[in-house]
């Protein structure tokens, strides 16, 4: 498979967009999906990569500890937050201090609790 590939050959739409979502906070959702070699890159950062200029590309830990992070945290984060800014559903108190707690980047500026 080449890195510049589409992400749908091995992500779903709902798994790219929230990967897209959890990287790029305050930015609308483009309208073809990035490329593999940059999910790679979103998942292997939540496992602890840095992606600074001279660390080259990720190696298996950081992506396969991203990975058992990111599935766990795809359904979380699709069920709440994805279907409220799409649905424009409103989420509870409580359930925004859940969010709060677990995508602390990204709900900062988005709700005040």
């Amino acid at each position: 498979m080449s890195p510049q590939a589409s992400c749908l050959i091995l992500f779903d739409a709902e798994e790219w967009k929230t990967l897209y979502m959890m990287y790029n906070k305050n930015k609308k959702l483009p309208k073809y999906p990035p490329t593999l070699k940059q999910c790679v890159r979103w998942i292997a950062m939540s496992g602890g990569f840095l992606a600074r200029k001279k660390d080259g590309e990720p190696g298996n830990t950081h992506v396969w500890r991203g990975l058992k992070k990111f599935l766990f945290s795809s359904d979380f984060f699709f069920n709440f937050y994805y279907m409220k800014v799409m649905l424009g559903e409103s989420i509870p108190k409580k359930r925004q201090y859940k969010l709060y707690i677990t995508f602390p980047h990204i709900m900062k500026k988005r709700t005040h609790i």
